[in-house]
């Protein structure tokens, strides 16, 4: 009561038009005047009337580490809705595209079908463009034992022979990298399908896509140009090691073996695979068996699986 004395009778001595302004100091007290001391302009006040009613009310000056932490603070609600805003988008797009957990599981299987015929038409030109390639070497080694030049021309015609063999790994190794993506989109869908359409099957296991033997176990990263020439070395060494049929194609980006004769051999290619973006380069170790039903299963048999598991660990050793 005391208090409201007082500031009704401070008011009450204050000229027409002048307010009274109330503060809490640093100590924590209570401070009036007719004016703000410069030394408290940034610290929260209340303006009152003569009858002693808060009139206006001005909040504390924010510091610059509360001006930063608003900034980062609105960021992060704009971004929030942001994700919100593309998640409710993508939503809407799945459930007008997929009727059924079906639907969406044919979608998958359909797009890596394509992707495993595509890379098994590439691995079939692979052979051509390989078969070709020994032609050409055995012409020149032929030329070379008897003491004759080989033609610039038949030079240039291995030189593009063995390119074009890089090449079509390069192509394999980029669509095993798409059938990946393409499962992990599409069981990502599954997923999200069944928390919007029925909660109660979201943790129910994803049917898998069909399972093979994926060409990516056998991609190795290298690294700079120094640790990609030890591990070319140790790949052409691993290679040697576990051939089941004659060395054929030795060259500084492609070792090869001759192709398989019977239903249980399988050739081994090892190539050198720099990045499209020219970040690094990869090794990669193809296994091909015979493509008949036994060569298929020798090829999913325990001795080409042990030479495809074991291929990365021959590479990192020490």
């Amino acid at each position: 009561m005391r208090v409201l004395v007082v500031v009704l009778a401070a008011c009450m001595a204050l000229p027409a038009g002048a307010g009274l302004y109330k503060w809490v100091d640093e100590q924590g007290n209570i401070q009036y005047s007719d004016r703000v001391p410069p030394e408290q302009v940034e610290r929260a006040r209340s303006e009152m009337d003569k009858r002693g009613l808060t009139v206006k009310r001005t909040e504390a000056a924010r510091t610059p580490e509360e001006i930063a932490k608003e900034q980062e603070l609105t960021r992060l609600r704009a971004e929030r809705e942001r994700l919100e805003a593309e998640q409710k988008a993508a939503d809407l797009v799945l459930l007008r595209t997929f009727r059924s957990e079906d639907d969406i599981l044919m979608a998958r299987d359909g797009k890596v079908q394509a992707i495993d015929t595509q890379i098994g038409v590439t691995r079939s030109l692979v052979a051509q463009t390989q078969e070709r390639l020994a032609e050409q070497q055995r012409a020149a080694a032929d030329m070379e034992r008897q003491g004759m030049p080989v033609p610039p021309k038949q030079v240039q015609a291995i030189s593009d022979l063995r390119r074009q063999v890089n090449d079509s790994y390069a192509a394999i190794v980029q669509n095993e990298q798409a059938r990946a993506q393409v499962i992990e989109k599409y069981d990502r869908d599954l997923v999200r399908f069944r928390q919007l359409q029925s909660p109660s099957q979201a943790g129910a296991a994803v049917p898998k896509a069909k399972e093979r033997v994926s060409l990516l176990d056998t991609v190795v990263p290298c690294g700079d140009e120094a640790a990609c020439e030890q591990m070319w070395k140790k790949g052409d060494a691993y290679l040697r090691l576990n051939a089941v049929t004659p060395m054929r194609l030795p060259a500084a980006n492609i070792v090869s073996t001759a192709p398989p004769q019977k239903e249980d051999e399988f050739s081994l290619t090892l190539s050198r695979l720099p990045d499209k973006d020219g970040s690094g380069t990869r090794l990669f170790l193809d296994l091909q068996c015979r493509d008949s039903a036994a060569g298929r299963e020798f090829c999913n048999g325990p001795q080409a699986r042990r030479v495809r598991e074991g291929f990365k660990a021959a590479l990192t050793a020490p």
